[in-house]
């Protein structure tokens, strides 16, 4: 039993497909993994702890064949979504953009105080504002995704 469900983890099938394709539950996988470690940090040999290292091993060797190496060959090949999101799931690696805000010419940005009441007027030119201020931050944020591609 332990031998098919290392195969069928080998294969790509889940923790629960390789159990029930076994014959026993999700749930029963799970207590034998937990015996497994429990018994491995303890230093016992175990078939639960064989079981562990099978099928730890077994999760890895699909890891690598299924998500790893052909990442790794798309990412070499030159696809840079590939190489983006190994660097960031595998390796931790994260990318931050920067978005400087500022008034004409590069000056401070006008701020009001709106505390009291505003009439429509007011609150339609401040909204008029707020979208032509957002629209030159989109601007500039296309343009920055722009340069790094």
């Amino acid at each position: 039993m332990a031998e098919a469900i290392e195969k069928s983890l080998v294969l790509g099938n889940t923790p629960k497909a390789a159990a029930e394709l076994a014959g026993i539950t999700e749930r029963t996988f799970y207590n034998w993994m937990d015996r497994g470690q429990e018994d491995e940090r303890a230093g016992r040999t175990t078939v639960f702890g064989e079981f562990f290292q099978r099928t730890t091993r077994a999760l890895a060797q699909a890891e690598q064949a299924l998500v790893v190496l052909p990442l790794a060959k798309a990412a070499r090949s030159g696809n840079i979504r590939a190489a983006q999101f190994l660097a960031t799931h595998r390796f931790g690696w994260s990318s931050t953009m920067r978005t400087e805000v500022s008034g004409p010419d590069g000056g401070p940005i006008e701020q009001r105080d709106v505390s009291g009441s505003l009439s429509g007027a007011d609150l339609r030119d401040a909204l008029r504002e707020a979208r032509r201020i957002a629209a030159a931050i989109g601007a500039a944020d296309d343009a920055a995704r722009g340069a790094e591609e």
